[in-house]
């Protein structure tokens, strides 16, 4: 664990199709301190997991099928439940294009992080996330 404050039982998702992705990030979540992680595999598993256990943040991939991260990030910020609609959600993606990073910014994404993440920009994703600074 990187640091004294206590995140275990805040609860978070990954949403990537990729299996070693979510791998990956688990890992690097688990290093910074979380210990409860959720995964889902595409953006209509994660909104049927956000539904019935609001995770604290979610970090999500852009491009999955059949719902990818922009649809499910439309989706939350559409909801009619505030826990829902105002849910951090941090984009994790190869995309690069302004395109991609525009809407995400349009649908007030939390962050926006390029694959391969480092863990260092994980934890600092995850604290603007928290509205807190991880040390």
């Amino acid at each position: 664990m990187d640091s004294n404050l206590d995140l275990s039982g805040i609860p978070v998702l990954i949403v990537d199709d990729d299996q070693t992705t979510r791998i990956f990030l688990d890992r690097i979540l688990r290093r910074i301190g979380f210990d409860w992680i959720d995964q889902a595999e595409d953006g209509g598993s994660a909104l049927e997991h956000v539904a019935a256990t609001v995770p604290a943040v979610v970090f999500c991939d852009l491009h999955m099928t059949p719902v990818d991260g922009l649809t499910f990030l439309a989706k939350l910020r559409f909801s009619e439940t505030p826990g829902l609609k105002n849910l951090p959600v941090v984009m994790l993606t190869s995309d690069m294009r302004d395109q991609a990073i525009e809407m995400a910014k349009t649908l007030k994404a939390t962050d926006y992080l390029v694959k391969p993440a480092t863990r260092i920009e994980v934890k600092a994703a995850a604290g603007k996330a928290l509205g807190i600074e991880i040390p």
